[in-house]
């Protein structure tokens, strides 16, 4: 049977895989193709996707404070996502860690839903308070 870190790995690859497919032979006016209004586009998509991988990737390494940022170059946005793709592969290849969570960080993670799954561990600001409402976390 596999282990956690092993099917870890695969979902990581899963998506570089979805991801060089995505942009493998795309135009050259792909990254900022806009196709409605209030809907990103496919340089933002990957520059959130980045953020996403970056909160996945505090559970090995505590982060004070990040916010998403504004979404950059193509070119940019893919170095930024290999990077952070590589930090989160090599930190689950050393294993899982056994942590109690950060000053502010919900002791139990709320159920996974639309963008949840990360947000106590993205969102902590020094006070404890969310950034996206203002509330205080459990």
């Amino acid at each position: 049977m596999p282990h956690v870190e092993d099917l870890l790995r695969h979902c990581i690859e899963t998506i570089v895989y979805r991801l060089e497919k995505a942009i493998r032979n795309a135009p050259p006016e792909y990254p900022t193709l806009r196709i409605g209004n209030g809907v990103r586009t496919p340089v933002e998509i990957l520059s959130h996707i980045s953020f996403e991988l970056t909160c996945a990737h505090s559970v090995f390494r505590h982060y004070e404070r990040f916010e998403e940022p504004e979404a950059g170059s193509w070119k940019e946005e893919i170095e930024r996502f290999y990077q952070i793709v590589g930090k989160l592969d090599r930190s689950i290849a050393k294993g899982l860690p056994d942590r109690e969570p950060h000053r502010g960080e919900a002791a139990a993670r709320p159920p996974v839903g639309r963008h949840d799954a990360c947000r106590p561990a993205c969102d902590v600001q020094k006070n404890g308070e969310r950034s996206d409402s203002g509330r205080k976390l459990l």
